[in-house]
């Protein structure tokens, strides 16, 4: 969800934005009218881009049972590589079903997240 001028969200299957002016999100909020300016619907790949890279900054971390159920992706299974070199760097801890930055990985949460793509999505972020 995203609250604010302009904020941005996810809901879904939809990324959205909010009016970026203040005043133009202030009359709409007055005006009892959306303030979305834009959406995006996304499709199977962009969503599970976004259930990797948005949880991946919180403290909960990636839920990989949801990620497995949802999309049929084995995050652990796809990226074992590059997940134990981030464990042993002390990056990201697997635990409870949930892989989570540690404080040292949430400096690189972009650089990591990446790493953490499904392959063509990650080539042609490259």
């Amino acid at each position: 969800l995203a609250f604010g001028c302009g904020a941005h969200g996810y809901f879904a299957g939809r990324r959205f934005s909010l009016a970026r002016q203040p005043q133009t999100y202030i009359d709409a909020v007055v005006d009892g009218q959306s303030t979305v300016e834009h959406v995006d619907v996304l499709g199977t790949t962009d969503r599970l881009t976004e259930a990797i890279a948005f949880p991946l900054r919180t403290r909960n971390g990636i839920d990989l049972r949801m990620l497995a159920e949802t999309f049929e992706f084995d995050l652990v299974d796809e990226k074992r590589g590059a997940i134990d070199a981030l464990v042993t760097h002390k990056l990201v801890e697997l635990s409870d079903g949930r892989l989570r930055l540690t404080d040292s990985g949430m400096i690189l949460a972009d650089a990591i997240a990446l790493r953490l793509l499904p392959d063509e999505v990650s080539e042609q972020s490259r």
